[in-house]
């Protein structure tokens, strides 16, 4: 069987604060917790996730049901461990609040200094049970969320965009203009570069169709979202889109100049060119008399010499 290593340990607990996912480290690794056993640890972690990252005695809300379903373990497990560990000091047990109808709904609990001592819980034993605010995880199952700290990170961010604005490229404030706000833009480029792809050859593949079905905002949004996850060539699609708009503006501007120029007679040095009526040829009279007729693909470059006044017209 493969030992567990630190990172098996932790990789449940990813999506909580860092002070909880080491306090629950300690709790698998402190040679004090080596009297609980593996479903009292696991019982222990559950009430660790509950509590605040600012001060670990403020008081905690865990229903035996759900506890137990958290550790994966029978709610007489779960009664045993919180037992246990207020026999060793670390738990101590407050008063349960009652529904309307005097009914138990949730126990609650704090922890000792003790434990957060063990596990380097922060802790402030001058503040006081009734004056605790902070929110921590409901007996529902709600998710813990520090609101007070994302607050002040709210407060920094804000600050810095104020001193340090965003500044996105040509190419794709195009997908700000679509509704989809800076900071959305700067998300799925990082999410893109993390791909190996570039934002701009995504929206240029997608702008096409994103303008066709009149998208906006988080539609846009998870749209290039939905590409970004995928695994296409999307530089290769970006470049022969380029291609193919370079070879269609050659061709309205060929377009444009045989509209131009057709039918018309010019000199240059002895010689003389005719251009077809429909612009498409030409007939180019040398010095000698001899004559040259010139094709479709020759015209470009005789069109960029008449602008160019390298060609001087003649009236017939």
């Amino acid at each position: 069987m493969r030992a567990y290593t630190l990172e098996d340990i932790v990789q449940p607990y990813q999506h909580y604060p860092k002070i909880i996912q080491h306090a629950i480290l300690r709790a698998h690794t402190h040679p004090t917790f080596l009297v609980l056993t593996k479903s009292m640890r696991k019982v222990l972690c559950a009430l660790l996730t509950r509590t605040s990252q600012k001060n670990g005695l403020q008081p905690i809300k865990a229903r035996t049901d759900r506890v137990a379903e958290e550790a994966d373990v029978s709610e007489k497990t779960v009664q045993r461990a919180v037992a246990t560990f207020r026999q060793l000091g670390w738990l101590r047990p407050l008063d349960s609040k009652r529904s309307e109808y005097g009914l138990f709904t949730t126990r609650q609990y704090a922890f000792t200094e003790e434990l957060c001592s063990l596990v380097e819980l922060p802790h402030e034993g001058s503040i006081s049970e009734t004056n605790c605010t902070q929110g921590t995880e409901m007996s529902t199952g709600a998710i813990y969320v520090d609101l007070s700290y994302k607050k002040d990170l709210r407060k920094i961010s804000l600050k810095n965009r104020e001193s340090n604005p965003i500044t996105l490229p040509q190419a794709l404030r195009d997908i700000v203009g679509m509704g989809v706000k800076e900071t959305g833009v700067c998300k799925l480029r990082g999410l893109a570069h993390q791909a190996g792809y570039r934002l701009e050859d995504i929206f240029k593949i997608a702008q096409t169709r994103l303008k066709a079905i009149g998208a906006t905002g988080h539609r846009v949004y998870r749209y290039l979202l939905s590409m970004i996850e995928k695994r296409s060539d999307y530089a290769e699609r970006a470049a022969q889109l380029d291609r193919q708009g370079e070879q269609t503006q050659l061709h309205q501007s060929c377009k444009t100049d045989a509209d131009a120029y057709r039918g018309r007679r010019f000199m240059k040095a002895g010689k003389r060119v005719d251009v077809f009526a429909d612009g498409d040829g030409a007939i180019a009279v040398l010095a000698d008399g001899s004559f040259v007729t010139l094709a479709k693909s020759d015209m470009p470059r005789l069109y960029a010499e008449i602008k160019a006044g390298k060609w001087v017209e003649q009236t017939r």
